[in-house]
């Protein structure tokens, strides 16, 4: 199985996929430090990132930030 999103920082709190099944929706709570490995980014308390389920040249998957702000990500879906 790939790794799809590697997190320096912060921790995923959700997680939905699109209907076409070909991105994910991630919400990354960015002050969350209680999993171990895992420190607070600072910045933005709260992003969503969109994720793209299909690797680019050279096997990354391409994610970007579509969202950032002080509510909560837990419940975002598309």
């Amino acid at each position: 199985m790939a790794t799809v999103l590697s997190l320096s920082c912060g921790e995923i709190v959700s997680m939905a996929l699109d209907r076409s099944g070909r991105h994910l929706l991630a919400g990354k709570d960015n002050e969350s430090d209680w999993v171990a490995g895992n420190r607070p980014c600072g910045g933005a308390e709260h992003e969503l990132l969109r994720v793209g389920l299909t690797p680019a040249a050279g096997g990354a998957y391409p994610h970007r930030v579509v969202w950032r702000g002080g509510g909560y990500v837990g419940g975002f879906a598309w």
